[in-house]
């Protein structure tokens, strides 16, 4: 996370900031690695940890239906 100054003279101080984050993501793609970087607001933050929310939240559901059939669950 940072603040990023904006400036209407960069010789004066500045008129305002903005708070960004940085989510930086890392994939497998064939035999190579990527990553990439996404700048988020603090509403895509909110948003991002709701989603976040409701796939723990069904997870949970369905790992508990996962003991009640008697399967193994296996990891990803």
């Amino acid at each position: 996370s940072d603040i990023r100054p904006i400036f209407r003279d960069v010789k004066s101080k500045p008129v305002a900031a903005i708070v960004a984050h940085t989510l930086k993501l890392g994939y497998h793609e064939g035999a190579g690695h990527h990553e990439f970087f996404l700048v988020l607001d603090d509403e895509d933050i909110k948003t991002l940890y709701d989603v976040i929310v409701r796939a723990r939240n069904k997870s949970d559901s369905l790992s508990g239906l996962l003991k009640e059939w008697d399967l193994p669950r296996l990891g990803v």
